[in-house]
């Protein structure tokens, strides 16, 4: 029988008609197709109008896409042969689909609110605000200047938000506006919880604790937490039998002690207390749970006295273990629990008022907010879908209008719908019956948007209703056809065993809907159905001794500092990425293969604090890389730069900017710190004035100053008669800046950042420029976070870094996925002021106390209520960081890379120690009794890399690597070797067999663990593919030039500034070289051996280094023999010496100076650092003679050297700097 190109259920979900429909579409799964293939069936089949269906994305780029198809998909039916009727059904189509409501829930509410916004009083021609960021806060400025003259405010003001410029007080704000503006009905939520919450206890009795609404929230978290405590019993317990510490669970006493010998062991006692909440937690009583979790534990008898040589070291780690056992589950239940009704009144009464303050003024706020954007005719996207809300309330008619009009309503990443989204599909679904059939598509593992309010719940409760509810229906695609099979076994290994729905917020080993599933049928190109068992025995078999794909985890140990770690791991990830561009084949569609490239790579990573480091260690080693980012506009350095230049354009008093202008790169200026200091004499006037004066009274060099000056006031009249606008690109233009950053790292992004600046101003163009310069002064005190700009390099041969959520939709062959050693951003849960759409909101109470002899002392109060919130806060971060690491590992079609860093050895032997207490029959997992699931306290874990590391000691090749010692290095004692070893042994005795089924056999996986001499010593300049083209070109990148014509070249190299670029001087002489190799190859290869060679290793030790990585060809090993007691020479020398025993050494650090209008391009071969003094030294490897007089050697290389010490002075400004140039040749140097 043919094979359908749809499978079993994208074909159920394209064909299935009359009821409401949620599919539920993995990773991959194809949920664009069958989308495009319903609205063509139902077009075709059910002779619909395009304009009869409302399909709504997430984003405008998938809207667009689909329209795309759509129209690819019409098109290809009509060149079909098909009758005269439905050719021109489809025709019409073509027309329609222009029009179509094909759009992201903001075009579709922008779209109503144009055609029908005259309905409820709203100008159609409206402007929408994309990032209203900068007049939220000018409006909340205006409020708080209102604010500050009532002197309640300032009260409120000084108990609960007493830092400086009201930043705690506006985020929180801020933080209340975007929860209002999810919630459908704000001013009822909150009247809700004052009744049903705050009004309960406070106006209640006794009676009242065992009935708020809040206890089953309560008993679930007390559930969590009494099952991890009784299974810390277990672990301990455990832990005793493996280290001979047995009177934990056996009384060692006899009849000689009878009042010892009877008394229960420590063991017994913890269980029975643990037995005893539980039950009573279960029971769901309130007044049982907290007279259980009360009780004193049964007497034991004392083991202080019990230990011996055979384990008196391990009793500080047996009483830490032995005293959290019930301390762990009391100090959460002291944490969560009110006894006394009279005290949590009081909370409670003293929470309210701060409260409804806080949301006055965010009513007031809201209301200011709201006039300024009618003033202007502005609306934001908040305001979008708000005012959709209202058009479609019955009495405006629109509602009914759809009702009439649509069919079907499509959802695309529904998973990702809010609760205002929910209720305005409703408006129009369910106006009346029959309501409208929905098409819902999503996948709630992938619901990784909470900061935006986003709610999987709404989801996940269709998830598990539909097939159970008239007229509904759940259809999930169970195929994935992004990735091969061993990345989607890998997958499914590691989150069989970490998610669920208790960690995860869904069942994923429980749930055979939620995992992976190759498709071997269509991905293996089988023709006919009856082919499925041959092709799957033919892949299955190709899989088994594929080795191309295993999944690679690269370790390494932490080091002090987080910029050490950032650095040392992208050298980690630069290492492989070396090895694999060129190297690694990669499979293609049509079952060919080719070589990687550096486009086939994307760096994902949780947020974009270590991008930076990561592109400046990529850039070190040649490795090409582009940067997505999505926030940081305001604090990158060249805004910052450009608002000082408007600021100085503003006002010619403000010194700081001023000086900025006149210090920047720019070609218009940049006048070093020593012509500053000349100029500024007087310190009574400002810096403008000195210049003034400086160039009156015509100190040297004033022409320079003349001419900027006059510029200066040319740029202050150009802004008073153009747009703020016109004037900066004018200054862009003037002062070349942007070619300038284009040369920089980053530098595509930093030109795009600027160029988004002038579309904001653009946005301000009625603005003068000192109100637009206010605005962003203020937003960069306030920190202020805008989006920088995009930058477009799918064709550019790159590897991209972006953060995972930057990833979702998108695939790459290769993923890396590093920091995975990064905690969990908790901070939600710690704020003074926290909500939840369910829980309510609580705020921490603080009053005024006169504690003599201190006034108006604050006093801040715990609120129970506030940490029930938070710890549910904290579930669900978790469990939302569960799905994001499940996002970031199915961005790979190919293989994946994983990289972090441990802190030790121990780490591991942690990470085995759960897996074999997993084991135990004994440890309580009440969801998976075959517990392949591990168990909570595995999973409890607060980053990535511990969720990686657990889930992985269970694998076979893993274990392997473990038992054949293969996993640690021999810088480890033998006792830590033997222990991982011998814990391995154990995992495959106890292994569970359930982990190997027909969606993980084909997983694999490496770890690797480098020490840090390892990297140092084996990352290599560039890969062996592109060694040649980078030594031939080494002085290309060097004497770089902008590709444009002008009178002055934008950039040129040192030695070409100073007409030093040849390398032969007349009256220098030079020994006969015989060699058919030029000066310049052989100056490139003897750099790069040197910039290679590890300053702990002899010469002999660094070359052979240098040949096992296969650096260079057999030519340029002849150069480097024929060097070899040139090298040799110069490692016994001073200067070798004086490298070795400095601070810090830098080799070929690039850099770029601009100088008198040019950017000057250079590498300094070495700089070495000891505190206050700066070394610079260059080789040189010309063949001139040894007679050669210092004074001649001086005089050539003087200018070089000076502007090398010129750029590191501007870095420097105090350090003692000086240059050394060494002629390799004639083990030679001079200092300069």
């Amino acid at each position: 029988m043919p094979i359908n190109s749809l499978n079993d259920g994208q074909f159920e979900a394209v064909v299935t008609r009359n009821c409401s429909i949620l599919v539920s579409a993995p990773a991959g799964s194809g949920k664009t197709k069958i989308l495009v293939n319903r609205i063509m069936a139902l077009i075709e089949e059910e002779h619909y109008n395009v304009d009869q269906l409302l399909v709504l994305t997430f984003t405008n780029a998938a809207a667009l896409e689909m329209k795309q198809r759509l129209q690819v998909a019409l098109q290809q039916r009509l060149q079909e042969d098909i009758n005269q009727q439905l050719e021109q059904h489809l025709l019409k189509q073509q027309q329609l689909l222009p029009k179509a409501y094909i759009t992201n829930f903001h075009g579709f509410c922008s779209t109503l609110l144009k055609q029908y916004g005259y309905l409820i009083n709203l100008n159609s021609k409206f402007d929408i605000c994309t990032d209203p960021t900068i007049i939220k806060h000018q409006v909340i400025d205006y409020c708080i200047q209102t604010w500050v003259k009532d002197s309640s405010f300032v009260e409120f003001i000084s108990t609960y938000f007493p830092e400086y410029y009201f930043n705690s007080f506006k985020n929180a704000i801020f933080k209340f506006e975007n929860l209002s503006n999810t919630i459908y009905d704000f001013n009822n939520y909150l009247n809700e919880i004052k009744i049903s919450i705050y009004n309960h206890i406070i106006n209640g009795d006794n009676s009242s604790l065992t009935s708020w609404p809040i206890n089953q929230k309560i008993i679930e978290l007390l559930k969590i937490q009494a099952t991890m405590g009784l299974n810390k019993v277990y672990e301990l317990a455990n832990f005793a039998r493996d280290h001979n510490l047995t009177f934990y669970y056996q009384n060692p006493f006899d009849n000689s002690k009878p009042k010892k010998a009877d008394l229960p062991s420590p063991f017994d006692c913890h269980l029975k207390y643990y037995h005893e909440v539980i039950n009573a937690i279960d029971s769901k009583d309130m007044e049982k749970i907290i007279s259980t979790s009360n009780a004193a534990l049964t007497k034991s008898y004392d083991s202080r006295g019990l230990f011996d040589e055979n384990n008196e070291e391990y009793k500080a780690e047996y009483n830490r273990l032995k005293n959290n056992v019930i301390k762990f589950y009391k100090d959460k239940f002291k944490d969560l629990v009110y006894e006394d009704i009279e005290e949590f009144k009081l909370v409670l009464s003293t929470s309210i008022e701060p409260l409804e303050k806080l949301i006055k003024y965010l009513e007031e706020y809201k209301q200011a907010y709201n006039k300024y954007k009618r003033d202007h005719n502005l609306i934001d996207f908040n305001d979008l879908e708000a005012n959709a809300l209202k058009l479609l309330q019955p009495q405006y008619g629109i509602a009914n209008l759809l009702y009439n009009q649509l069919k079907e309503i499509m959802i695309d990443e529904y998973q990702d719908t809010n609760q205002i989204q929910e209720t305005l599909i409703n408006k129009i679904a369910d106006f009346k019956d029959p309501k409208i059939n929905r098409f819902m598509v999503g996948d709630m593992k992938q619901s990784i948007y909470r900061f935006r309010e986003a709610d999987p719940e709404i989801f996940n409760e269709k998830y598990l209703t539909f097939n159970h509810l008239p007229n509904t229906k759940r259809i999930d695609l169970k195929f994935n056809y992004r990735s091969n099979k061993i990345v989607l076994d890998c997958v499914n290994y590691i989150f069989n065993q970490i998610m669920d729905v208790n960690i995860g917020g869904l069942d994923y080993y429980l749930d055979n809907s939620a995992k992976l599933n190759y498709d071997f049928l269509r991905k293996e190109g089988a023709k006919e159905l009856e082919d499925l068992t041959d092709v799957t025995l033919k892949a299955s078999k190709r899989l088994e001794e594929e080795e191309r794909f295993t999944s690679e985890v690269l370790l390494s140990y932490q080091t002090k500092t987080s910029s050490s770690d950032a650095e040392l791991e992208a050298k980690i990830a630069a290492k492989k990425i070396q090895e694999i561009v060129g190297h690694l084949e990669l499979d293609n569609f049509d079952k060919t293969k080719r070589k990687a490239n550096y486009k086939d790579i994307v760096v994902l990573m949780r947020n974009t604090r270590s991008f930076i480091a990561f592109k400046k260690i990529f850039s070190r080693y040649n490795i090409p890389s582009h940067i997505v980012l999505s926030q940081g506009f305001l604090q990158a350095s060249e805004i910052i730069s450009i608002i000082n230049v408007l600021k100085a354009f503003d006002n010619h008093l403000d010194d700081i900017a001023f000086t900025s202008l006149l210090k920047g790169n720019y070609v218009i200026s940049c006048f070093d710190e020593n012509m500053l200091a000349k100029i500024r004499t007087d310190e009574n006037v400002s810096i403008y004035d000195n210049v003034l004066n400086y160039i009156e009274t015509k100190q040297p060099n004033y022409q320079s100053l003349e001419k900027f000056i006059n510029y200066y006031h040319q740029m202050r009249e150009y802004f008073n008669f153009h747009s703020v606008k016109e004037s900066l690109n004018k200054f862009y233009q003037d002062s070349e800046y942007l070619s300038f950053l284009a040369s920089l790292v980053n530098g595509r992004q930093r030109v795009a950042n600027l160029e988004l600046l002038l579309q904001k101003m653009d946005e301000m163009k009625d603005e003068s420029l000192h109100t637009i310069v206010t605005k962003f002064n203020k937003m960069m005190i306030n920190g202020v976070n805008l989006s920088p700009a995009m930058v477009s390099s799918n064709d550019d041969n790159v590897v991209s870094f972006m953060t995972i959520h930057k990833s979702k939709g998108l695939e790459f062959p290769i993923v890396f996925v590093s920091n995975l050693q990064n905690k969990f951003n908790q901070q939600d849960a710690r704020e003074r002021i926290i909500s939840d759409k369910k829980l309510g909101i609580a705020i921490k109470p603080r009053i005024k106390q006169q504690l003599e002899p201190y006034q108006d002392v604050i006093c801040e109060y715990e609120n129970k209520y506030r940490k029930i919130i938070a710890s549910y806060q904290t579930n669900e971060a978790i469990n939302e960081e569960m799905r994001i690491f499940y996002v970031a590992l199915t961005r790979a079609s190919q293989k994946l890379i994983l990289t972090g860093l441990i802190k030790d050895p121990q780490d591991i032997i942690k990470w085995q120690n759960y897996v074999i207490n997993n084991n135990e029959d004994s440890i309580v997992n009440p969801r998976c009794n075959d517990k392949v699931i591990l168990y909570h306290n595995a999973r409890r874990q607060n980053s990535y890399l511990d969720w990686l590391g657990i889930s992985l000691m269970s694998h076979d090749d893993i274990i392997a690597q473990g038992i054949n010692k293969e996993l640690l290095d021999n810088d480890n004692s033998d006792e830590i070797i033997n222990e991982v070893k011998h814990n391995f042994q154990t995992i495959m005795i106890h292994k569970n067999k359930n982990l190997t089924k027909e969606n993980t056999k084909h997983s694999k996986f490496s770890i690797k663990i480098y020490t840090h001499k390892e990297i140092e010593q084996q990352i290599l300049i560039t890969n062996q593919k592109e060694k040649t083209l980078d030594l031939v070109n080494y002085d290309r990148y060097n004497n770089f030039k902008y590709p444009y014509l002008s009178n002055l070249d934008k950039a040129i190299a040192v030695t070409r500034k100073i007409e030093d670029g040849d390398r032969t001087f007349n009256n220098v002489s030079y020994d006969f070289d015989d060699s058919n190799i030029d000066g310049a190859t052989r100056g490139t290869i003897i750099h790069s051996v040197l910039e290679n060679f590890d300053l702990k290793l002899g010469l002999d030790d660094n070359l052979a280094l240098l040949k096992k990585y296969g650096l260079y060809d057999q030519e340029a090993w002849k150069i480097i023999d024929k060097y070899y007691l040139n090298l040799k020479n110069f490692l016994s020398s001073e200067v070798y010496s004086l490298m070795c025993n400095a601070k810090i050494v830098y080799k070929e650090k690039e850099f770029s100076m601009l100088d008198e209008g040019q950017i000057i391009h250079g590498i300094f071969d070495v700089v070495c650092i000891n505190d206050n003094d700066i070394t610079i030294i260059d080789y040189k490897t010309d063949n001139i003679k040894s007679s050669t007089c210092d004074e001649l050697l001086v005089s050539l290389h003087k200018d070089q050297m000076d502007y090398y010490k010129k750029i590191l002075a501007r870095v420097f400004p105090q350090a003692n700097i000086k240059a050394i140039v060494y002629y390799l040749h004639i083990n030679k140097y001079i200092t300069i």
